[in-house]
């Protein structure tokens, strides 16, 4: 206000009192706390004029401690010396409500100017600072908008990879059936295990195009390229991947030889089989039937379980009296569930023609969380059931199949709730190691 403002509202105010002041002050934008401020600065006015005139008090003189606590703040977010994480506090003063004015301005300016790291986004959206849109922004005019989940700690989408409608089982081959139930990391190991033959072992060779299998084949080593976690495989469905495995092996003269082994890698959802479970092996698809039931091949059976989920849980459905269906929840352990494949499989002869079962332990990341000191330990406390039915079948009379427990992980730095990892698997060669032994053995019976 100008002096002659002030002075026709303190004229106002003696002749017609606040009110008075009140109509003066309106017509130029100010308030009577503006005016009794500045009176009560002057010290032409006192604490109870002061009351009179606005109703309220003035407000205590400033705290010299408190001031210089805020300038130096206010120096030191300026300066940069305050770190993103710190910019919210906690403050010297948490009442005072300039700190969070200036850290909201700070961060504004920021990100208009494109001064900060990832993760500061990602903690800054993460305190609700920042909306999902104003990083997107940011990211857009530094050309990566598609590091936005990555950024923002977001889940990664899952691949999608559908298995092939039809497929093919090459003869003069030993069928390997990989088998195992939802969330078992059948898929992320058959991956993971396509991408070992094909890029580390490189003298092996996945055939040419067989009803898609190829194809199928290289989208699943494409996503364990990218680090991709792959969605599960829909129910009913299976695909045969045709492949060569080379190994070289001295003979008794210690010369070295070159051995194929021809396999059909077959792969099975696992809920394919759990509808066998109650509806009996016609609920199996024609495919799938003559694939796993066909005594044309040898076979060697790979089983999945995984660490930390030991119990599957479907629909059933159910006739009631009226002919009407209804569906309940249903659930066992996937020890009691692989047991009843293997049942299935020696009631219809499947395992006369086995040579080879193998118990792969996935998700090995988790053991030592879980408890777990070896694959023995995890055995003994999770699967014995079905580690006792698979040496009760290998005793009867025309079962000659080897049996081999495994343990597997495709990463240590595997995130479950963001779908991330970076592929550094563990235990892809003693697998292959034990196939192409047992495709060995069996030829040279």
């Amino acid at each position: 206000m100008t002096k002659e403002q002030i002075k026709l509202a303190y004229s106002d105010l003696l002749r017609g009192g606040p009110k008075a002041a009140r109509t003066y002050l309106d017509t130029i934008g100010k308030t009577l706390f503006d005016f009794a401020d500045i009176l009560y600065e002057r010290k032409d006015i006192t604490e109870k004029q002061y009351f009179d005139i606005t109703g309220k008090y003035p407000p205590p003189p400033p705290d010299p401690q408190r001031e210089k606590a805020y300038a130096d703040w206010s120096h030191a977010l300026t300066m940069g010396t305050i770190k993103v994480q710190q910019v919210f506090g906690p403050y010297p003063f948490p009442g005072d409500s300039r700190y969070l004015k200036d850290a909201n301005n700070w961060i504004r300016n920021k990100l208009e100017t494109g001064q900060l790291y990832d993760e500061d986004l990602q903690y800054l959206y993460e305190r609700g600072a920042i909306e999902k849109h104003e990083v997107q922004d940011f990211l857009a005019k530094k050309g990566r908008t598609h590091h936005l989940s990555n950024v923002l700690g977001l889940p990664e989408e899952l691949i999608k990879i559908n298995l092939p409608t039809e497929t093919t089982m090459l003869k003069d081959r030993n069928d390997v059936l990989l088998i195992g139930n939802r969330a078992a990391g059948k898929t992320m190991f058959l991956a993971s295990h396509l991408f070992y033959i094909q890029e580390t072992i490189r003298s092996a060779r996945i055939l040419s195009d067989v009803s898609g299998s190829y194809d199928y084949s290289q989208r699943l080593i494409a996503a364990i390229a990218q680090n991709k976690l792959i969605d599960r495989t829909h129910g009913g469905t299976c695909t045969n991947i045709p492949l060569d495995l080379r190994r070289e092996r001295a003979s008794r003269r210690n010369k070295v030889q070159t051995h194929v082994y021809p396999l059909n890698l077959t792969d099975i959802s696992g809920e394919t089989y759990q509808s066998s479970f109650e509806q009996g092996i016609e609920s199996l698809p024609s495919n799938l039937r003559s694939i796993t039931f066909s005594k044309d091949n040898p076979k060697i059976l790979l089983f999945t379980i995984p660490v930390g989920e030991y119990i599957i849980r479907w629909e059933s459905r159910v006739q009631a009296a009226d002919g009407s269906l209804t569906t309940t929840p249903s659930e066992m352990l996937l020890s009691g569930f692989y047991s009843n494949v293997l049942n299935m499989f020696e009631k219809y002869d499947v395992l006369k023609k086995t040579i080879g079962i193998g118990l792969i332990v996935t998700k090995w990341d988790k053991a030592e969380f879980e408890g777990f000191s070896s694959v023995d330990d995890f055995i003994l406390k999770k699967c014995g059931a079905f580690h006792k039915t698979i040496l009760d079948l290998q005793k009867k009379n025309g079962n000659q199949y080897s049996y081999k427990t495994f343990t597997y992980s495709i990463s240590s730095d595997l995130d479950e709730k963001k779908n991330r990892y970076t592929h550094n698997p563990k235990g892809n060669d003693e697998v292959y190691e034990w196939l192409t032994n047992t495709a060995y053995e069996s030829n040279h019976k």
